[in-house]
């Protein structure tokens, strides 16, 4: 991590440079455990209304864009058990919005 943070500019990373160091795979897996265990709609509407009052987005302009997802092969594993107490996501068969007329 460290070696891949030290060919950029540590500001755009949101770091000093006596940072770059302190980046490890550990660290990131950490990092990564933490964010599965956090509640994702509540961090992704918090995200949003922080980029709305950044970036002064008006609402009448503001659209969801929501993305389709298709799943091919055998998620033996995907039923939904949870994860360090955490449910995890549960594939099923169905039919996603890219058949839609709209």
């Amino acid at each position: 991590m460290s070696e891949w943070a030290s060919s950029m500019l540590p500001a755009a990373l949101g770091l000093d440079a006596e940072d770059i160091g302190a980046l490890n795979d550990d660290r990131l897996g950490r990092a990564l455990d933490e964010l599965f265990q956090c509640d994702r709609q509540a961090l992704l509407t918090h995200f949003v209304l922080e980029m709305i009052q950044e970036f002064h987005v008006k609402q009448d302009e503001f659209h969801n864009d929501s993305t389709s997802l298709t799943f091919q092969g055998n998620y033996k594993a995907a039923d939904g058990h949870k994860e360090g107490g955490t449910p995890t996501h549960r594939i099923t068969n169905g039919h996603n919005k890219d058949c839609r007329p709209d």
